[in-house]
Parts: structure tokens; sequence; C-alpha cells
């Protein structure tokens, strides 16, 4: 469970390929009365729309990670020179 949970945190395609199904499959429960080919090309847009945002905020965790270890670099008391 580990591994599992270890490669969704870390791979956008690992959380695509589980979101895309989970999708699909609510969607043929609530929308029974669509044509299956509507099924798969909503839950190919809801999944590509949460991946963007997944990425996103990725995106901006990492430049904010950044941005706190230069500064965390910046405040180190330097030794004094002699």
């Amino acid at each position: 469970m580990r591994a599992f949970k270890r490669l969704l945190d870390r791979s956008l395609t690992a959380q695509a390929v589980l979101i895309f199904p989970l999708l699909l499959g609510f969607t043929a429960l609530f929308r029974r009365h669509e044509n299956p080919v509507w099924w798969v090309v909503q839950a190919a847009l809801c999944t590509a729309i949460s991946i963007g945002f997944l990425a996103a905020q990725r995106r901006r965790a990492g430049a904010c990670h950044r941005h706190r270890r230069a500064r965390s670099r910046r405040a180190q008391p330097q030794a004094p020179a002699q």
C-alpha cells in the first residue's frame, strides 16, 4: 500500500490512470440514458481538467519549496571571517 501511495504521490500519469476509470464509472452511473461515447468524452475532459489543476498545484508547491530553501540558506548565520 505504501508503494501505491508513493506512486500516486510522484506520478501524474498514475493519478490520471486512477481518475479516468473512476470518472467514467460515475458518468455511466448518473447518465445512463446518454451514449457511452459521451461517457468517455466527459470522463476524459474531467480527467484533463483535474490533472491540469494537480500540475499547477505541484508547480506552485515546488516554487514555494525552492523559495523556502533559498530563504533558509540566507537566514543561516555566517561564520565571521578572520
